[in-house]
């Protein structure tokens, strides 16, 4: 089904949110001028922007205001927020054409911020992977994810600081793992990816 890697996204997601100790939400995020929770506010917020969308009601969430969305508890917020959304993302709903869609610059900040979201959950695989052989094509996929996600922000002219932090990140680990430090635009000797079986 359509939603299940959008399900896998918001478990990842919920995974990272869960994992924040109490005393941890006002520490800054790689979002320059964020807290880490203006930066779950503000997933919290789209959540409530498309269940809006898909019941066809105008946004509920402030998109200035992430910390507010977020609340005392901001894994409560993202738990009912998720749930109310997925109970209304029914067939009919999910079929409703998008007119952001048709925005460029919109469509483009959404695809640059979902790219970056994904680089930031796979990054969070960093303890296993440095633990990982010299060698091991996970090192090099991270890298190309942070990559990929800086190419895609840069692309679309949006999240200028998050997709220089992204490059930073990706040359840090480069450095780091001297064995994903490999041209990856030769497709000859870097197919695209498969998921392991």
């Amino acid at each position: 089904m359509v939603l299940d890697g959008f399900v896998r996204a918001l478990d990842g997601f919920e995974a990272v949110v869960a994992g924040v100790p109490a005393d941890r939400w006002d520490a800054p995020s790689p979002c320059e001028g964020w807290s880490a929770v203006d930066v779950a506010g503000h997933v919290i917020g789209n959540l409530r922007a498309v269940e809006a969308f898909a019941t066809g009601s105008q946004e509920a969430a402030d998109p200035a205001a992430p910390r507010s969305v977020a609340g005392d508890d901001p894994l409560a917020a993202w738990r009912s927020a998720r749930e109310d959304m997925m109970a209304v993302l029914e067939p009919r709903a999910l079929a409703r054409g998008v007119p952001e869609a048709q925005d460029d610059r919109r469509y483009g900040f959404a695809l640059a911020a979902a790219c970056m979201s994904w680089a930031l959950l796979r990054l969070h695989r960093f303890a296993v992977l440095d633990t990982r052989a010299p060698g091991d094509h996970s090192r090099l996929q991270l890298v190309e994810t942070l990559e990929s996600a800086a190419r895609t922000a840069e692309a679309h002219r949006a999240l200028p600081h998050l997709a220089g932090w992204a490059r930073r990140t990706a040359d840090v680990l480069r450095r780091r793992w001297p064995d994903a430090d490999l041209d990856l635009t030769d497709w000859a000797r870097f197919p695209p990816y498969s998921p392991r079986r």
